[in-house]
């Protein structure tokens, strides 16, 4: 069955009342989802599905999408789990490597990237089941952690940015599904 999403205003046209009144409208008229792009000197994407969420009632939100380089595995499953609290089992997490380019500018080195979608993948879903877990990687290390806030089913699905075969692969590996770019 195809479904529809409606990327929601970005950039510096895009404001509080634009962001969640296109997800009010792409609600009303049908759509599947309402998805925002994390861009890193922009708006952030958890702060504006928040809001996002009280607006609206049914519509998914995705995050489309976000790098594990900016936080660590425990606080992405954390952040991820909190919005689908708030949304009410909504959320759509999208997760990207970004780009080289775009990670140079904020200061942030490009590392691993196949162990790192890997790694923050499966720690996070460990997260969400609850209870005391650890989790020693090559890029992710966690040592028993007690996650407070899981997502209304136990899980968010997470869906990966893929431009390239191999992290097509990795995607078709290990998500729920993938983001493609132009």
């Amino acid at each position: 069955m195809t479904k529809f999403g409606l990327l929601l205003p970005l950039g510096e046209f895009a404001t509080p009342q634009a962001i969640a009144g296109r997800a009010v409208e792409a609600e009303a008229a049908g759509f599947d989802s309402a998805w925002v792009i994390e861009d890193y000197y922009s708006w952030e994407a958890f702060g504006s599905l928040g809001y996002v969420a009280a607006v609206t009632e049914r519509i998914a939100l995705g995050i489309s999408v976000t790098t594990p380089y900016v936080r660590s595995a425990p606080l992405l499953a954390s952040s991820a789990a909190t919005l689908d609290q708030f949304s009410n089992g909504r959320l759509i997490l999208g997760m990207g490597r970004s780009s080289g380019t775009m990670l140079g500018q904020i200061g942030i080195e490009d590392r691993k990237p196949f162990a790192t979608m890997r790694e923050y993948t499966e720690a996070m879903r460990q997260l969400w089941r609850g209870g005391e877990m650890s989790y020693d990687g090559q890029v992710v290390k966690i040592d028993r952690i007690v996650p407070d806030v899981l997502p209304v089913n136990g899980k968010v699905p997470v869906v990966i940015g893929a431009i390239g075969p191999q992290m097509l692969e990795l995607a078709g590996e290990i998500a729920d599904g993938v983001v493609l770019t132009g």
